[in-house]
């Protein structure tokens, strides 16, 4: 990445990390205990922030941002996203269709909310809906941010819960890349959990008669966009 980029990445590192804190301090209490029931388990904080962004540095070569759902139980141990099986499996899909060697040097993960929940369906139970607000208006602008600086492909990974447990996410989305050209390099899939997404992609490569990773994801990606936003 330029120098330019690198400096701008760091300014919505910085930001976000201390953004994650803050809502730790503010809103841990008021969501901890709610998690760890709902949840069966104990936590260690509310709000995960992705330490693997700490990582990245001028000489890597950003080509793919990722938007999963929240962070999972493993990404809250570890304080790092795309660490549990749905990341594994993403990571060694990228890697044998050759879309990425090294993943975490070339592929920033983020997530469509940064509560930490066991399974996602459980952030439809916390009720706390102002909370859930503002975390996921956050997360839309800051993901634009950083589209913005690299301006790479968008994979938003899950899309069963676009208009329903992130339904103030997608709304925001909609208004940040309406009128933006990148709105032409975000593209929709199904998570990589149970084989969602390698289901679809076979499927697709079935029908447009090809094995090219390209074609195949540029296909599934823009069908689903439209279905979901309108651009």
């Amino acid at each position: 990445m330029t120098k330019e980029q690198f400096k701008k990445f760091c300014s919505f590192r910085d930001e976000f990390r201390k953004q994650t804190a803050l809502w730790n301090e503010e809103y841990n209490k008021v969501l901890k205990e709610k998690i760890e029931s709902l949840s069966g388990c104990e936590i260690t904080n509310s709000f995960i922030y992705n330490e693997k962004l700490d990582e990245i540095n001028e000489n890597d070569n950003i080509k793919y941002i990722w938007i999963q759902d929240n962070p999972g139980y493993n990404e809250m141990l570890q304080n790092r996203y795309a660490v549990g099986a749905s990341g594994k499996a993403g990571q060694n899909f990228m890697k044998n269709e050759g879309l990425a060697e090294d993943f975490d040097r070339e592929v920033i993960v983020l997530n469509k909310s940064p509560i930490h929940t066991k399974v996602t369906a459980v952030l439809s139970k916390l009720k706390n809906r102002e909370i859930q607000d503002e975390t996921q208006r956050y997360m839309a602008k800051a993901i634009f941010t950083v589209h913005n600086i690299f301006e790479c492909d968008l994979w938003i990974l899950g899309i069963s819960n676009l208009k329903g447990i992130f339904g103030t996410f997608s709304k925001d989305m909609e208004k940040l890349y309406k009128n933006s050209a990148l709105n032409k390099k975000m593209f929709l899939y199904y998570h990589f959990s149970q084989g969602q997404f390698k289901k679809a992609y076979n499927l697709e490569a079935n029908t447009l008669g090809t094995d090219d990773p390209d074609k195949i994801l540029e296909s599934i990606g823009i069908k689903n966009r439209k279905k979901y936003f309108d651009f």
